[in-house]
């Protein structure tokens, strides 16, 4: 069975350095979407990762 390839990339580096803004440019640029982790647990934790952090550390 073939199965259709998509890429995957994970971008890693420091707050405020533009993973967000490349990776959607780059989902843009490949035809796929991106994910944002901290949007994901941003849902599920009803709080902000800014906030989880000051709360229960880093």
């Amino acid at each position: 069975m073939n199965l259709p390839v998509r890429p995957v990339v994970v971008l890693v580096g420091a707050p405020g350095a533009g993973k967000t803004s490349v990776a959607h440019r780059l989902a843009e640029l490949l035809g796929t979407t991106a994910r944002d982790t901290d949007a994901d647990i941003e849902g599920s934790a009803g709080s902000s990762v800014s906030e989880i952090f000051v709360d229960h550390g880093e």
